[in-house]
């Protein structure tokens, strides 16, 4: 049903979305470790149609808050307006956007020696001695998506989500990395970077036809997914680039990158079509026991152009996915 890259499992991530009636809240929260964040929410009706209308929200949050690690922060901050629109009692369209952008410390922890955590106190930071300038994560991403739902009659409705995107990715780290010298009870640091670029789209398209069949009572749904994105990434990597006391390596600022290293990276274009087909048959055998069905075809190609030194890569995957399941309820719901 989900295609590529959902073997592990998924999350269903619900969105805050319009209502009718007019209502709002702010918060705030301070703790611990200099925490400050701010989230608002509010939510009215902007006009009312024949069988429906017009309802806003918007939700948003900043944040500043330190950490229990040596130099940690995050900066960090969104806003997600959505207007939902029903034109009857059938037909309605929400449109969402979302922009986030978070800042913080990019910290790879503490490193091992005679194959246990070296015991130092757990704020103990082992990248830059300046982690603002040299050793910081950011990150901005943007979305708009537009969800049309029509109900042809009680057996029939249909459901079209088209989603935009664009993702920055500016990563610099400085991490313990190298091999620890037990003469001098140092270990070598690496310096790296990372810069990726993101857009794309995704457009699916949900069908389902609820009827009944030799006397039990079936839900089918028949739907397609197509999508496109588009990726540029580098990675600038040096071993080795300085050594740094394994008990007390705080405070000291590692050399830059060197530009032998940055010559050596290899920038990278790619893009991804995803093509997905599929149809569900979930069954009510009785009110307890429901039976689940399912088959996906899915075409997916990726090619990658390289800025030096490789040749490009292109290749597409095909592949058919079956699914089946069943669930039971027992028991009375509590109310």
């Amino acid at each position: 049903l989900y295609g590529r890259g959902s073997s592990g499992g998924l999350i269903n991530r619900v969105t805050k979305k319009p209502q009718a009636g007019t209502f709002g809240e702010v918060a705030v929260n301070v703790g611990s470790n200099d925490l400050k964040r701010i989230s608002f929410d509010a939510n009215t009706s902007a006009a009312v149609i024949s069988n429906g209308g017009i309802d806003l929200r918007v939700t948003g949050a900043y944040e500043d808050s330190g950490s229990f690690r040596d130099q940690g922060f995050i900066e960090r901050s969104s806003i997600a307006p959505a207007v939902s629109v029903k034109f009857s009692a059938d037909t309605k369209l929400l449109l969402q956007g979302e922009y986030a952008r978070d800042k913080r410390i990019t910290d790879f922890g503490i490193p091992s020696f005679n194959g246990r955590p070296v015991n130092v106190p757990i704020n103990t930071y082992y990248g830059s001695g300046n982690a603002r300038r040299d050793d910081t994560t950011a990150t901005e991403v943007s979305s708009l998506t537009a969800v049309l739902d029509h109900r042809f009659n009680d057996a029939l409705s249909v459901r079209n989500a088209t989603r935009y995107y664009n993702y920055d990715l500016d990563r610099n780290n400085t991490l313990p990395g190298g091999t620890v010298d037990t003469a001098t009870l140092t270990v070598g640091r690496n310096r790296g970077e990372i810069r990726r670029q993101e857009d794309g789209y995704f457009n699916q398209t949900d069908f389902t036809f609820k009827n009944a069949l030799g006397g039990f009572r079936q839900e089918w749904l028949f739907g397609m997914e197509v999508g496109k994105q588009n990726k540029f990434q580098t990675f600038v990597n040096q071993g080795n680039i300085d050594r740094v006391s394994i008990f007390g390596p705080g405070g000291v600022v590692p050399p830059p990158i060197s530009s032998a290293a940055r010559a050596a990276a290899n920038p990278a274009n790619s893009v991804f079509n995803v093509l997905g087909m599929y149809a569900q048959d979930q069954i009510a055998l009785t009110p307890e026991w429901k039976a689940l069905l399912g088959l996906r075809y899915d075409s997916f190609k990726q090619a990658t152009e390289f800025a030096r030194t490789l040749a490009p890569l292109a290749r597409e995957d095909k592949t058919w996915s079956p699914r089946a399941g069943g669930r039971c309820r027992w028991g009375t719901p509590r109310r």
